[in-house]
């Protein structure tokens, strides 16, 4: 099961998908590149309704997906399938730059139409095959669509501004970028499925050593996604990824009835990327015997005070603190908190701290990290962007939705394209990464939170190294907070000793957080998950040093008290 940080939980409305045997050919760029441009040309020249602007720009994404999923567990393969699908999206802007149709996320009013046009959409016969005439037919449902629901849209911003107060700064609906033309290499999916299947079933036969287990699962996971991008302004772009994820996991229950579990994750670019047999067959062995540890452990006590956050459970706790409040419409809406707003040149953290978030690199000091992308899904060309400096706050991670005092795009408008009619396209992390100038070594940060403990008077720490994800709120409907969900906890006694916990969540407010920050590791820890908000779940990576902060607050997680199952596990009894 795949690590994924839960932001807001949303209601998925299913694209239809259609699948095919067929190989995507050697013409398709050209023959979707041709489909695009003269759909684009006609909508553009002539798409029209009495009364009503015309558009002043569309965009149009079409997505060839290729996976390979298999699995197993207990020496065998449970699941094997690979599918083709392809899918399509279609943007329509009518009025200008400075004013259109569209309206902040959190300020979207979902009536009827908006779900009859989600409907509508998901019936229309997208091809998989590579006819040009097929193809632009799609496109021309598609565009009406949003063309017609844009109209709608139009009117009611028109309606709504005039009956609110203007902004003193009037700040425009769309920027204007520099088109651009890319054309990247195209993937094809390859790889070994013999091999696989022999690895998975070696790495799961081991889990037959743990009875106590009651399931336990390997998964590999090999995506292949080939992207063409045109806008009617002139941008052009077609590339392809690659991305390989292999997951081993085990769940148990304890005595009391509370489901436990642990995982190890594994991402990469290439299939060179993912760890060797004996490095996979340590980490499962390892998993297991946290597992079992975690089985025999106490619930933990509500608690507040320090604590030790380590590996990438420290990259999660900065990407909901922190990352998801940088994101730039959220300094743009009366519905957020704009926790940011203004503290432009203000210092937020610590002096020895600098954060920045680079889409454009693989590796992070030659580890994979999975928020990679060459261009957004608006065309900008992804980059680094410098967030804090030395403590002080400098940038919004921006789309082309323009906020106060940025007026372009670096590249972070992001957008699921499996399910793009059903959501809004947003600035968004990518490869968020957390550096220190002044750091502690590795080794000595247990020392450090005892000694942290010993000014506050704590009798012990609590220490985190292993998370599930976690989740923050950023709108003013509700008190600023951030939640994180530990798997593998220990209580830190002031003579140095260790107990293992389990049954936590931990969280807090943002700004308090952030001004408890102690200290720092020396060693980068990455996370590599998938995160959800209101563009879909999309791939990222948070890379920061272990950090101790000097309060946080943990309470006990919501639980079931189920029974444990009737019958021991054959694997107990198998000689009988």
């Amino acid at each position: 099961m795949r690590k994924s940080i839960q932001f807001i939980t949303l209601n998925l409305i299913p694209l239809l998908i259609l699948s095919s045997s067929q190989v995507f050919g050697e013409d398709t760029q050209n023959i979707i590149f041709n489909a695009m441009d003269k759909e684009m040309k006609r909508s553009m020249r002539k798409l029209k309704i009495k009364d009503s602007p015309k558009p002043y720009f569309v965009k149009y994404i079409i997505e060839d997906v290729e996976r390979y999923r298999i699995s197993g567990d207990y020496g065998v393969i449970k699941n094997e399938n690979e599918t083709k699908n392809r899918y399509y999206y279609a943007e329509v802007r009518i009025g200008g730059y400075t004013f259109d149709q569209t309206v902040h996320p959190a300020e979207k009013s979902y009536d009827p139409s908006r779900f009859e046009y989600i409907n509508e959409i998901s019936k229309i016969p997208f091809p998989m095959e590579n006819d040009e005439k097929a193809i632009r037919n799609a496109l021309w449902l598609h565009t009406d669509l949003a063309f017609k629901q844009a109209v709608n849209e139009y009117s009611k911003k028109l309606a709504k501004a005039k009956r609110e107060v203007e902004e003193e700064e009037k700040i425009g609906d769309f920027s204007k970028e520099v088109p651009v033309t890319y054309q990247g290499e195209l993937k094809v999916l390859n790889i070994n499925k013999d091999e696989w299947r022999n690895k998975l079933r070696k790495y799961s036969l081991i889990f037959k050593e743990y009875p106590e287990i009651d399931e336990a699962n390997v998964y590999l996971n090999v995506e292949v996604r080939n992207r063409y991008l045109m806008t009617s302004e002139g941008t052009k772009i077609s590339y392809g990824t690659s991305r390989y994820w292999l997951s081993a996991s085990v769940n148990t229950m304890t005595d009391d009835g509370m489901k436990i579990r642990n995982y190890r994750d594994f991402e990469g670019w290439k299939e060179k990327d993912l760890p060797s047999d004996e490095v996979m067959i340590s980490k499962i062995k390892e998993i297991c015997q946290e597992l079992m540890d975690m089985k025999e452990a106490k619930v933990i006590e509500p608690y507040s005070g320090p604590v030790l956050i380590k590996g990438d459970a420290a990259g999660v706790f900065f990407h909901e603190v922190f990352g998801h409040r940088i994101e730039g419409h959220r300094q743009k809406s009366k519905e957020e908190a704009e926790t940011f707003k203004n503290k432009i040149g203000e210092m937020i953290l610590p002096e020895f701290v600098s954060i920045y978030d680079n889409p454009a690199i693989k590796y992070y000091k030659g580890k994979p990290v999975a928020g990679y992308y060459p261009y957004d899904e608006e065309g900008v060309r992804s980059r680094k962007v410098t967030l804090v400096k030395d403590g002080i706050l400098k940038a919004f991670l921006m789309s082309r939705m323009p906020v106060k005092g940025f007026n372009k795009s670096n590249g972070h408008g992001r957008l699921q394209i499996e399910y793009s009619w059903s959501r809004d396209l947003i600035p968004r992390q990518g490869n968020l990464i957390i550096e220190a100038s002044q750091t502690v070594e590795e080794s000595e940060l247990e020392k450090r939170l005892i000694e942290e403990c010993g000014k506050q008077n704590k009798p012990y720490g609590i220490i985190v190294t292993t998370t599930s994800g976690g989740g923050t709120i950023t709108g003013r409907f509700w008190i600023q907070s951030f939640v994180q969900i530990p798997l593998i906890i220990y209580k830190l006694n002031l003579d140095g000793s260790k107990e293992m916990l389990r049954g936590a969540r931990f969280g807090g407010t943002p700004l308090v957080s952030l001004d408890k920050i102690v200290c720092f590791g020396d060693e980068p820890h990455i996370f590599n998950g998938y995160c959800g908000a209101e563009s879909g779940y999309l791939p990222i990576s948070a890379v920061s040093p272990s950090v101790i902060i000097s309060s946080l607050e943990l309470q006990k997680e919501p639980t079931k008290k189920e029974k444990p199952p009737l019958l021991p596990s054959p694997l107990i009894e198998s000689n009988k």
